[in-house]
């Protein structure tokens, strides 16, 4: 289907067609063409940027659903290391008798309680 001659001439000037050119017999085809083909691409290019953005939207959920799993896991072990701190404080302090020297039985624990204690 061929454009109307006042399209003919709108497409002829986009393209930049001289005067002799527009009298030229088929040369508002190679104008229109050259439209279409920038309409083409501009179709293209919009299409595969909007795959590659899905693409990257996608990549982004997977990255922050690792994010999050990695966050409860270090929120279980913040929580896992908490108890540990409590229980080992507590079993020091109701059995401090039994770790009055280097060679007692509760040394390790007192030592590890100590460097917890200290690292803050």
């Amino acid at each position: 289907m061929n454009p109307t001659p006042a399209r003919q001439l709108e497409i002829a000037n986009e393209c930049g067609a001289t005067e002799n050119e527009l009298s030229a017999d088929g040369a508002w085809n190679v104008c229109f063409a050259e439209q279409a083909f920038k309409a083409y691409t501009s179709r293209v290019i919009a299409e595969a940027t909007a795959e590659e953005n899905y693409e990257l939207k996608q990549a982004i959920q997977v990255q922050a659903m690792q994010l999050n799993e990695l966050q409860a896991k270090l929120t279980k072990a913040e929580q896992n290391v908490k108890v540990l701190v409590e229980t080992i404080s507590k079993t020091v302090e109701e059995n401090g008798y039994l770790a009055d020297g280097d060679n007692c039985t509760l040394i390790h624990l007192v030592r590890a309680l100590a460097t917890v204690r200290k690292e803050g």
